[in-house]
């Protein structure tokens, strides 16, 4: 299902499956949401019940399509770095200051 394109998938199996006890298994892969509008706008549901020799087992399986918009989503641009043949470069660059032998400040070990 996911090799298909499917955001994200459900499937939840529960009936007597190895043992007399019932129970149930989940397997999961993707983006799935439980809540909210995108889970009830675009998720598919199925459930199918089946009665099978040691009792009935129960199958759901939850989709979310390719198709699926987040409202959380968002798209990031890529931003190219400035070259210095166009001129940014050097516009934006700032020259260092070198200290001219003010007092007060300085290197210590040359007033020593």
């Amino acid at each position: 299902i996911m090799e298909a394109g499917a955001l994200g998938v459900e499937i939840i199996i529960g009936g007597k499956l190895r043992t007399e006890r019932a129970r149930y298994e989940k397997f999961k892969a993707g983006y799935l949401p439980k809540c909210g509008d995108p889970a009830m706008k675009y998720m598919r549901k199925a459930v199918v019940h089946v009665q099978l020799k040691p009792g009935i087992f129960g199958v759901k399986v939850r989709i979310m399509p390719p198709d699926a918009k987040f409202p959380d989503k968002i798209q990031i641009a890529d931003v190219a770095p400035p070259t210095a043949e166009s001129g940014e470069f050097k516009e934006n660059m700032v020259e260092p200051k070198v200290d001219g032998g003010q007092k007060g400040g300085g290197n210590k070990d040359a007033a020593a």
